[in-house]
């Protein structure tokens, strides 16, 4: 016999007013920064075919800028805003998958570009349109197809 009281009840949080983006995969990683459990948190269960990426050319990086700073910046683009008139807001790109800036094999110096990845071909050309000169850094960066 189970006694209720070992199991505590489900619970349901209900968001509302949320915008388009905020997906539940979005929602999966704000609740893993708070520690919370995610694995009830509704996922699409098609398949992902995870081999298909799409990638951007990143130019015009500062030399200090790592791989996790230039992941960062479109896994949270308002980083990389700068007084910008008027103020505008935009969307993480969820589908971010890699980052990768170039380097140089002997000296291991930046040679100021990097590629992006990402799983999702919306995300891609969005991020073609909307981080065009967006700081990484000290310095906006230029991005086009790669």
């Amino acid at each position: 016999m189970i006694n209720d009281n070992d199991h505590p009840p489900d619970r349901t949080l209900w968001l509302g007013d949320l915008e388009p983006w905020m997906d539940d995969h979005y929602m999966v990683e704000v609740c893993s920064l708070f520690g919370w459990d995610t694995s009830a948190i509704g996922r699409d269960p098609t398949p992902v075919d995870s081999a298909i990426e799409y990638s951007i050319f990143v130019g015009d990086i500062a030399a200090d800028v790592t791989n996790a700073d230039l992941m960062n910046v479109f896994r949270n683009p308002n980083l990389g805003l700068r007084g910008d008139f008027p103020p505008r807001l935009i969307a993480p790109f969820l589908s971010c998958c890699n980052a990768k800036v170039m380097v140089d094999s002997v000296t291991g110096i930046s040679k100021g570009y990097g590629f992006v990845r990402f799983t999702s071909e919306a995300d891609q050309k969005r991020a073609l349109l909307e981080m065009q000169g967006l700081y990484c850094k000290s310095r906006p960066s230029r991005c086009c197809s790669s």
